[in-house]
């Protein structure tokens, strides 16, 4: 019967993938995921973006300055908005990369929630954009720089969860476990 519903579930998702998933074919398009009820600023960040190909030079000049806040956790999974992120020059992981997707201002930029390396404990926020053909990892937090998503090490920057403005993304075997379990 799980195995059904595995197969029912797969289809359904590849059914309703847009463009943007197709070229991540690792990833299914979702209604929701457990992080939606922590994410009000992620989903709004997202919807207000209107920009196009946000240039190279201003996302590290973006990145550097927002590196250089302060590291402060005071909620866990909720981001603060970035009017404060700016205004107290400080953030988490969840605060910084959304502050860094709100002053792109590129439509085309995805929100990942996974782990910063595979045997971390806890999850990570950062962005991944994709500028001219190639894609990249943005994580104001660890890094202040850009770094090409072709020379990421497997075992760092694991997605389990994408957002963009056309939907919410679940890693394929991430979602296959989850169905699995009793």
């Amino acid at each position: 019967m799980k195995r059904i519903i595995l197969i029912i579930l797969l289809a359904f998702a590849f059914l309703n993938t847009s463009t943007f998933s197709n070229e991540f074919d690792w990833m299914i398009q979702v209604e929701e995921t457990p992080y939606d009820q922590h994410i009000e600023i992620v989903r709004n960040t997202l919807e207000n973006l209107n920009g196009d190909n946000a240039k190279f030079s201003d996302v590290e000049k973006y990145m550097k300055e927002i590196f250089a806040f302060k590291y402060v956790f005071d909620a866990p999974y909720i981001p603060q908005p970035p009017n404060i992120t700016l205004s107290k020059r400080a953030g988490d992981c969840k605060a910084k990369s959304v502050l860094l997707a709100y002053l792109m201002n590129d439509k085309n930029v995805i929100i990942v929630i996974g782990k910063a390396r595979r045997n971390s404990i806890i999850s990570h926020m950062w962005l991944m954009w994709k500028y001219k053909d190639t894609w990249w990892i943005l994580d104001p937090t660890n890094v202040s720089e850009p770094i090409p998503m072709n020379c990421i090490n497997p075992n760092d920057y694991v997605p389990s969860y994408l957002y963009s403005k056309t939907g919410s993304y679940v890693n394929k075997k991430a979602f296959e476990k989850k169905i699995k379990q009793p």
